[in-house]
């Protein structure tokens, strides 16, 4: 499959700039419908919703001063309008499906990006099995984060699993810029995780494994992440 780069904000700034300001026409208008509001946690209703080069221009009560005789409309018809929805930790294997057929399954639903621990099929399969996810997920139309994952098995001695990633190999797997191809500029390639989740709650701990994802992550300059479901209200 042929990846399309998608434009950076900077190439169509000056295009986005001209619909908001009615100098330009926009080329698609999503009108009359609820604007769900995620920084003011409101609804607006009544709003429409201005697209150019497949960005937003703006979000206005009336974008009829950027509608023009070829602009495609869309009537909301009151529906709501919101932002993707990010998943910010997930496993798709828990759902016993593929990427290909997870994406399918949850895009109707508006999750546009999915940060994703593929630590169950590495259990199987090890680093070959997280390369398999992360190529198939790099073929969905979403936004599919690939964190490389670091407790495999996640109950060391209290398991037996296919495969056990040691201290060593996190670093192996890292994925090159030709793995992330939808990355128009060089901050945005780095889209290479790290999942690094100590177990306290069964008196376990990986000091090798956390000062290991740490000297790569930092060599590599790539985030690491931690999973944290346990504490209430917490971003993870």
């Amino acid at each position: 499959m042929e990846h399309i780069a998608f434009p950076s904000w900077p190439d169509v700034a000056a295009r986005l700039i001209a619909v908001a300001s009615g100098r330009e026409m926009a080329e698609t208008v999503i009108r009359g419908g609820i604007w769900v509001n995620v920084h003011s946690r409101e609804l607006l209703p009544n709003h429409d919703i201005a697209i150019v080069a497949g960005r937003v221009a703006c979000v206005v009560p009336d974008a009829s001063y950027c509608t023009g005789p070829e602009t495609q409309i869309i009537e909301a018809e009151g529906r709501y309008m919101m932002p993707g929805l990010c998943d910010a930790h997930m496993h798709i294997e828990s759902g016993m499906l593929t990427p290909a057929e997870f994406s399918r399954a949850v895009i109707p639903h508006g999750t546009t990006s999915m940060f994703t621990d593929p630590h169950e099929i590495a259990n199987v399969l090890g680093l070959a099995g997280v390369r398999m996810m992360h190529d198939e997920a790099m073929l969905q139309p979403v936004n599919v984060f690939t964190q490389m994952p670091s407790c495999a098995p996640s109950a060391p001695g209290l398991e037996t699993t296919g495969y056990e990633i040691s201290a060593e190999d996190p670093a192996l797997p890292m994925p090159t810029p030709r793995c992330w191809p939808r990355s128009p500029q060089p901050s945005v390639q780095a889209r290479r995780w790290a999942d690094t989740m100590p177990r306290p709650t069964l008196g376990l701990t990986l000091p090798p494994m956390l000062r290991a994802v740490r000297q790569m992550t930092t060599k590599a300059q790539v985030r690491p992440t931690r999973s944290c479901g346990c504490v209430r209200g917490c971003v993870r």
